[in-house]
């Protein structure tokens, strides 16, 4: 099996070397952080709705606070989630005096960060809870080109925390969240180059253009596009999804057909091109 992949990479040599240029489409993008803004507004209610809010806490023994002084901490996770993300670089300070189009500005506003406590059975349990919302701009076109809000909540009992250790979990967890829509917005694109295993008229396995110099890493998820056109206009197709196994070099990489197989082969056979873009890992089809 070893010595029957070194020949199949001999005999794709020339290929990758003709597609390491392709490989390459991958734009390195500057994200320019901007200042977080805290943005919460207290709800206005009547006399009548603020004395029933006092009895709601009353006989539910339920109290909710802001703790503004966290927001930087918002700051911090979105600052280490983007550059995990392959192709983005973060920047602070100016912005650009010239932008290109692979300038972004990125503004994170913090829309509610808190904790609320609610005693039971003379226990208490801590909820940790942040809401954000993150505003990305190109600035060469001065277009804001997404918006997107994420939530997060973390429950901790009287036994295993403090309502502060509830709210930093809460903000920890908005890592994930955050990295998932960089990679969904900056995709990581190249090229199948050809399959590596077939069993009937289904691809089991196949190579990639896109290795350890491209940011690649074993485990990761791609979809496989079949890019056409029909009067001039750009379709695109998925069909079929890929695991990463196997590193094989700075631009070349062995993939496992997780769906899909039957639609690879003919269209590789008949001398088609098939599109790599990367998913979230969370991402099913």
């Amino acid at each position: 099996m070893e010595r029957r992949k070194a020949l199949l990479l001999l005999a794709m040599l020339p290929v990758m070397l003709s597609s390491y240029a392709q490989s390459k489409m991958n734009t390195v993008y500057n994200i320019y952080l901007t200042k977080v803004q805290y943005s919460y507004s207290e709800p206005k209610t009547t006399l009548v709705g603020a004395l029933a809010a006092v009895v709601d806490v009353a006989t539910s023994n339920n109290l909710t606070r802001q703790m503004s002084e966290y927001v930087p901490s918002v700051g911090t996770v979105v600052k280490s989630a983007v550059p995990k993300v392959p192709y983005l670089c973060v920047k602070e300070g100016n912005l650009p005096a010239q932008p290109t189009p692979a300038d972004y500005q990125l503004d994170t506003e913090v829309t509610s960060i808190g904790v609320s406590t609610t005693y039971k059975d003379k226990k208490d349990e801590k909820n940790g809870f942040v809401k954000a919302t993150l505003i990305l701009k190109n600035l060469a076109s001065g277009k804001i080109v997404s918006t997107q809000d994420f939530s997060r909540q973390y429950i901790a009992s009287s036994y295993d925390g403090s309502g502060e250790k509830a709210l930093s979990s809460a903000i920890g967890a908005l890592t994930e969240d955050v990295n998932t829509y960089f990679w969904q917005l900056f995709p990581l694109s190249g090229s199948v180059l050809q399959a590596s295993e077939v069993k009937g008229d289904k691809v089991k396995s196949v190579f990639i253009d896109l290795g350890n110099a491209d940011g690649a890493y074993k485990s990761q998820h791609f979809r496989i596009v079949q890019i056409g056109s029909v009067c001039g206009r750009e379709t695109r197709k998925e069909i079929a999804r890929l695991k990463l196994t196997e590193i094989q070099g700075p631009n070349v990489s062995e993939c496992k057909v997780t769906k899909g197989g039957e639609n690879i082969k003919p269209i590789l056979d008949a001398g088609g091109k098939l599109t790599v873009e990367s998913v979230a890992h969370q991402s099913f089809w």
